[in-house]
């Protein structure tokens, strides 16, 4: 039996642990994480040597949709909206 790991929405998640993404159609839902998307910037003013952007590959529990989000778009399980 595995253990798995609980983001503390540090650093990047853990590929296999579960986090929450804002659909815009149906709000906050959980997804787990599959993978990373690095690329090159598609701003050209940061289209410089070193600047690269990190995208978080989840899916959903069902394994039916996927999703691919930026890191401040993905967040702990624990998390609530500021009051």
């Amino acid at each position: 039996m595995g253990m798995k790991s609980i983001w503390d929405g540090k650093n990047l998640p853990p590929v296999g642990c579960f986090v929450l993404i804002n659909l815009s159609s149906c709000g906050m839902r959980e997804y787990e994480v599959v993978g990373y998307e690095v690329r090159k910037s598609v701003i050209e003013e940061e289209h410089r040597l070193g600047i690269f952007v990190v995208n978080i590959l989840v899916k959903s529990r069902d394994g039916k949709a996927t999703n691919c989000r930026f890191l401040d778009e993905v967040f702990p399980l624990d998390w609530r909206p500021e009051q």
